[in-house]
C-alpha cells in the first residue's frame, strides 16, 4: 500500500499493479487488508491511463468493504471506485458516490477519509456549477487543515485555494499559492506536486 501511494497520476505503474494482485491474492483471509489493496491497484490502473482496468477492483473493493462494516476502510474503496469512474458520461455515478461518501465521512474522524470526501465533493460541485457547494468544501479543507495541523491536508487546501482564486480572475493571489502549494508539497513529498504546479501556472498562463 506504501508503494502504491507513490505512484504519480499519468504516469506508468511498473510493478506496482503485479505486486498490489499477489498481495491481494494472498490476503484471502483478510477482508480489510483485502479491500484496501484492491481499491489501491484500482487507483493504479487508473493512475497509468487505464481506469477501464481498474473498474473492477474498485467495485470489488467497494463489496469488500461493505462486509467489514469500517467507515474508514469503506471510505477508501469509495475513493477507489470514483478513482475509476471519472469519465465524461459518469457524472451522475460520481454524484451518487461521492454523496454517499460525504455521509461516511461525517460520522468517522480520520483526517485522510474527511480530506478526501471534501475533495471529492468541491470537484464535483465544480463539475455542475455549484458555487455554494464549492465554497463550502473550500471552507471544510482549511478548517480541517487548521483543526489537524496536517501538513498534507494543508497542501491540498492551498492547492484547491489555487485553482478556485484562477477561476474568479485573481491570478497574482493564484501565484502566491501555487508558489506556496509547490514549496509545500516538496517539503512532504507529495508525488504529483511538480505536475501540479505546472498544470496551474499553466492554467494562470
Amino acid at each position: 500500500l506504501g508503494l502504491a501511494s507513490l505512484q504519480r497520476f499519468g504516469g506508468p505503474g511498473g510493478r506496482t499493479p503485479a505486486l498490489l494482485h499477489e498481495a491481494y491474492l494472498a490476503a484471502a483471509d483478510s477482508p480489510v487488508t483485502r479491500a484496501r489493496l484492491a481499491a489501491a491497484l484500482a487507483r493504479s490502473w487508473v493512475y497509468g491511463n487505464d481506469a477501464a482496468r481498474g473498474a473492477a477492483g474498485a467495485a470489488e473493493a467497494v463489496e469488500l468493504a461493505e462486509q467489514t462494516q469500517d467507515p474508514t476502510v469503506l471510505a477508501d474503496a469509495l475513493d477507489g471506485q470514483l478513482a475509476a469512474s471519472w469519465g465524461p458520461d459518469d457524472l451522475s455515478e460520481r454524484l451518487h458516490i461521492t454523496a454517499r461518501l460525504q455521509d461516511i465521512a461525517a460520522h468517522v474522524d480520520d483526517v485522510r477519509t474527511r480530506m478526501d470526501a471534501h475533495l471529492w465533493r468541491l470537484t464535483t460541485a465544480l463539475e455542475t456549477l455549484d458555487v455554494t457547494g464549492a465554497h463550502r468544501q473550500l471552507s471544510a479543507l482549511d478548517l480541517l487543515a487548521s483543526e489537524t495541523g496536517s501538513p498534507l491536508v494543508r497542501y491540498f487546501a492551498v492547492t484547491r485555494r489555487a485553482m478556485h482564486t484562477t477561476l474568479v480572475g485573481d491570478l497574482d493571489r493564484a501565484c502566491e499559492l501555487a508558489e506556496a502549494a509547490y514549496a509545500l508539497g516538496t517539503d512532504i513529498g507529495v508525488p504529483d506536486a511538480l505536475a501540479v504546479y505546472h498544470e496551474q501556472r499553466a492554467e494562470i498562463a
